[in-house]
């Protein structure tokens, strides 16, 4: 199949971004640049019935080369990415927290230190009808000097290296927006300084990036495989002091159920976990949701013990 790989990675994450809530229904679309083609989503199919060989395949300027479906009616803003940033891949969602923030301001405020992320400021585009050359044009304008940006009245792209690394950003994204309409429903956020947001992505953003690409790039999910496949993953990263704040946070999906009935016995059984403090912790650090009446310990910084 051609651009087999590529398509395969396409519906793992749609699927992930659909079980987050991040593309409600058939909304959103994704796609990926290999060489000269790329694969991309095709319209109006529910996520859940995906397969690759329903992604659609279509060369730079729209023609189809394996498409048994019609694309992504968004396809215009895919092409016209592509032919003006040098990215691999392209995420754009209909996520709730983004485009409620995108009716009330022009920019994403710097709430968090994580907007570094983002390479740059996420502006909040002009509203245009969808699938249109406008939003297309829109789009292009707001990613210059940034690997996001918030469609006004709309929803949100990211892109990145790899798929991984834009649906990763898009997840952040939606994040600090739900972080800052959470705030201001309470008062005035108190905002960091463009000089601090700069500090940081001169001084942090690149290792976290780097950290996001090695534990995202090397392997198809960390919940892709057995129970025992994913414990030697989380030992690995355990190991390696990944398990320290947020790159595990944006990569791993929330499948509480499956880490706690099969993964967790296997880690307890190897002495990488060896409590229930340490287990919430654990849960905490990937993401997954904590039992509500565990302590929490819910920090950027591990609690976990090597002792």
């Amino acid at each position: 199949m051609l651009l087999g790989a590529a398509r395969e990675e396409i519906v793992e994450v749609c699927r992930r971004m659909s079980a987050a809530g991040l593309i409600p229904g058939t909304s959103g679309n994704v796609s990926v640049r290999v060489g000269d083609h790329i694969a991309v989503t095709p319209s109006g199919l529910d996520y859940a019935r995906m397969t690759a060989d329903l992604v659609a395949v279509h060369l730079l300027d729209g023609t189809p080369v394996d498409a048994p479906l019609a694309p992504t009616s968004e396809m215009p803003l895919h092409l016209a990415v592509y032919a003006a940033k040098e990215t691999s891949a392209i995420v754009h969602t209909h996520s709730t927290a983004a485009t409620a923030l995108s009716t009330l301001v022009d920019e994403l405020p710097p709430i968090h230190y994580m907007v570094a992320l983002f390479e740059g400021p996420v502006q909040v585009t002009p509203y245009a009808t969808y699938g249109t050359p406008e939003l297309a044009s829109n789009t292009v304008d707001a990613l210059r000097g940034s690997a996001a940006c918030i469609l006004g009245n709309h929803g949100t792209v990211t892109i990145g290296p790899d798929l991984r690394t834009a649906c990763s950003r898009n997840e952040y994204l939606e994040w600090v927006s739900e972080l800052y309409l959470r705030a201001a429903s309470l008062g005035t956020p108190r905002l960091l300084d463009a000089e601090e947001i700069k500090r940081v992505a001169r001084e942090e953003g690149l290792s976290l990036r780097e950290t996001v690409h090695r534990f995202t790039a090397a392997t198809p999910a960390p919940f892709v495989g057995s129970a025992r496949t994913v414990a030697d993953r989380i030992e690995e990263w355990f190991s390696a002091g990944a398990l320290d704040g947020l790159n595990v946070h944006i990569t791993v999906p929330s499948e509480f159920a499956r880490f706690t009935n099969e993964v967790l016995p296997i880690l307890r059984e190897r002495g990488v976990v060896r409590s229930a403090y340490e287990s919430t912790t654990l849960r905490g650090n990937l993401g997954l949701p904590v039992p509500p009446n565990a302590h929490t310990v819910l920090r950027e910084q591990s609690a976990l013990a090597h002792a």
